[in-house]
């Protein structure tokens, strides 16, 4: 562990691939913690020294927080592809489960306070003095507390860790002033409790709160005014909405197991920078991925999330990368089940949009804000990776850091496309002309791709074909995506078929499709086969939707670790897009299974061969090509087998790999 190893790792062999984990560094903490404040010139130029010459021989540093990163990258000159942040778990295991909070009166605020001085436990008690003005507040301060204090805090003194586990299921808030503050083991223990967090936005803080969600983070310089407003104007249900989310982030990413996956794989990175043959750390081209998304190895939620990983594996053969994202529920998760890539997550920024945001009312993953805590990996990066078309919005930003960088931009979709035909659904002439200003928007955003990008890759010809073709600099690149699967084994028999839609729900196109077939097609079809069963595989879904879905004796399965067995039991897999861009995974994976699929023609748009599926457009053509295919099961699953191994060939793992290398090279 540095800081305290930094010498020590020094008499290593050098022939042993080497993971420094720590919370800090001695630049960071100099001046910051008082142990390492008033140690004079000299020892501060020693302590750089030591830390410059451990980094030179550490293969991957694996550090709590984005403040320790930044601080390995600027002050000990570490290349930020050998950094990765993760943050630690717990050091109180909580008692039973962690319970939402549902605060009553008076509000119980806890602080836990082992140096009185850098834990400003004087002003911890001023804050919520001032507070106690506008509503009541009761205060409990776990340590050691100087005499005097007033009557209203109580004070139990140090107590083992199952009383303070009990403490933090007691109370509504934490309050830590602190200073300073590296790895905040008291705040992720809170936060692993259901227990949010109002901390002075310090050291490695912000990437243990977020800022808004789990917490609230307030300015060193303005502590007691801004936590006391807080105090006294947070509101029942704004506690209880934070405590939930800061339960679910103990659960996906403030835990051991999400820590240990990413350890893994800077230990990976480690041995990886070691082997022979093949290009060493120093000769392998430097790559970095902006992505909305962060692929897990495993069960990816959403046609997105295998694209990347996909991708990110393709790269990663020959080149050093790392994925940059933003914090958010999805990514978190992704890290639960475990990332196989160095990465950066960083904590949303907030950010000033510019116009082409403003008029597209989509932003990209990094604000500019957040582009530039990680500016020195993008300046050292040979090729730059733009996942999204939205993403592209920072191509000048990113052109203005590193304007020798090869820059690829990944389209999943155009959006151009998918903002023309959300005109045309649309009722009301003031909704036509908004969606007609957003894809605009979105055009000029693709002419300015297809200027400024080195290479683009599509993943239908179609898609090509929406791109600009005049005053274009970049190569434009069709990948059909890489979608695995065999044909299954046989065609179900049973008196109540299955017909299944699989698709992350989070989508509004997959939303909207979902209400169209239960609204206006599904009746017709109930009409014909009245024990038709229907079921809804995919994550993100709201309440909404669940009620409107299960009204309709619809099966509502959520996300699904392994579809095989459903589609064995599918008689028909039904895609009715209205809307939407791009390849569609959902028909792809289906048609390459041999199970019969009824989709429209937007569903079934960039797929080859054509007439692989069935395609309907209208809500009564839809149901009849779905009773078609239930009344008539043997001449579907037929014509599904023979168009099989065409999609199969089309959508191949080797044809994808071999197209990407002619992209990255």
């Amino acid at each position: 562990m540095a800081i305290a190893a930094s010498t020590d790792v020094l008499s290593l062999p050098h022939n042993l691939p080497l993971v420094q984990v720590t919370d800090a560094t001695f630049p960071a903490i100099y001046g910051f913690y008082p142990i390492a404040t008033g140690l004079g010139r000299r020892n501060e130029r020693e302590g750089l020294r030591v830390e410059q010459a451990g980094a030179a021989v550490t293969d991957h540093f694996l550090v709590a927080s984005d403040w320790a990163a930044r601080s390995l990258i600027g002050d000990a000159g570490v290349s930020p592809h050998r950094v990765t942040v993760a943050p630690f778990g717990p050091a109180t295991p909580t008692s039973n489960a962690p319970r939402p909070r549902t605060p009553g009166s008076p509000l119980r605020v806890l602080a836990v306070i082992a140096d009185w001085e850098r834990k400003r436990g004087d002003d911890v008690v001023l804050a919520v003095e001032q507070a106690r003005q506008s509503r009541e507040i009761g205060l409990t301060i776990v340590g050691r507390t100087p005499r005097g204090l007033p009557p209203w805090v109580d004070t139990p003194g140090v107590v083992d860790r199952s009383v303070l586990a009990e403490l933090y299921r007691e109370h509504d808030v934490l309050l830590d002033l602190a200073l300073a503050n590296a790895a905040g083991v008291v705040m992720t223990d809170a936060l692993v409790s259901g227990l949010p967090v109002i901390a002075t936005r310090v050291g490695g803080v912000e990437t243990i709160v977020q800022e808004g969600l789990t917490g609230w983070l307030v300015a060193p310089g303005e502590a007691v005014d801004q936590t006391a407003r807080l105090l006294g104007e947070i509101s029942q249900a704004t506690v209880a909405r934070t405590s939930e989310a800061a339960t679910r982030d103990g659960r996906s990413r403030l835990n051991w197991q999400a820590w240990a996956n990413t350890a893994e794989q800077a230990v990976h990175s480690a041995l990886e920078a070691r082997r022979s043959p093949g290009p060493s750390a120093s000769t392998k081209r430097k790559a970095v991925m902006l992505t909305p998304v962060l692929p897990s190895s495993t069960r990816q939620e959403s046609a997105g999330e295998h694209l990347v990983h996909a991708i990110a594996e393709m790269v990663s053969d020959s080149a050093e990368l790392t994925m940059v994202t933003t914090d958010g529920p999805a990514n978190r998760r992704a890290l639960a089940r475990g990332v196989p890539f160095s990465h950066r997550m960083l904590s949303p920024a907030a950010d000033r949009r510019g116009r082409l945001e403003r008029l597209l009312a989509v932003a990209p993953p990094l604000s500019r804000a957040a582009l530039s805590r990680v500016r020195d990996l993008v300046a050292e990066a040979d090729v730059i990776d733009l996942q999204w078309e939205e993403t592209a919005i920072l191509l000048g930003a990113i052109r203005r850091i590193n304007p020798n960088a090869r820059v690829v931009v990944t389209l999943h979709d155009v959006l151009s496309q998918r903002f023309g035909r959300q005109r045309k659904l649309q009722t009301s002439i003031p909704r036509r002309a908004a969606w007609a200003v957003r894809r605009a928007a979105a055009l000029q955003l693709e002419g300015r791709i297809a200027r400024h990008a080195d290479d683009v890759v599509v993943l239908s010809q179609k898609d090509a074909d929406l791109l600009p073709r005049r005053g274009t600099h970049a190569r434009v690149h069709v990948v059909p995506p890489a979608i695995s699967g065999h044909v299954r084994t046989e065609a179900p028999s049973s008196t109540n078929p299955l017909l299944l839609f699989v698709g992350y729900m989070a989508r509004w196109e997959n939303e909207d499709a979902m209400h169209w077939f239960v609204s206006e097609i599904l009746p017709e079809v109930r009409k014909a086969h009245p024990n038709a069963r229907v079921a809804v595989a995919g994550g993100g879904l709201r309440d909404h939707v669940v009620a409107e879905l299960e009204a309709n004796a619809v099966e509502v399965l959520g996300f699904v670790d392994d579809l095989e067995p459903l589609y064995e039991e599918a008689a028909v897999v039904v895609v009715p897009l209205r809307y939407g861009a791009g390849v569609k995974f959902k028909v792809v994976e289906a048609l390459i299974r041999g199970v019969p699929t009824v989709t429209t023609t937007v569903g079934n748009e960039g797929i080859h061969p054509a007439d692989a599926a069935f395609v309907a457009d209208d809500p009564r053509a839809f149901a009849a090509s779905v009773n078609r295919v239930l009344r008539d099961p043997d001449a579907a699953n037929d014509h599904a087998r023979r168009t099989a191994h065409a999609v199969a060939e089309e959508y191949g793992e080797q044809r994808f790999r071999a197209r990407l290398q002619e992209v990255y090279g």
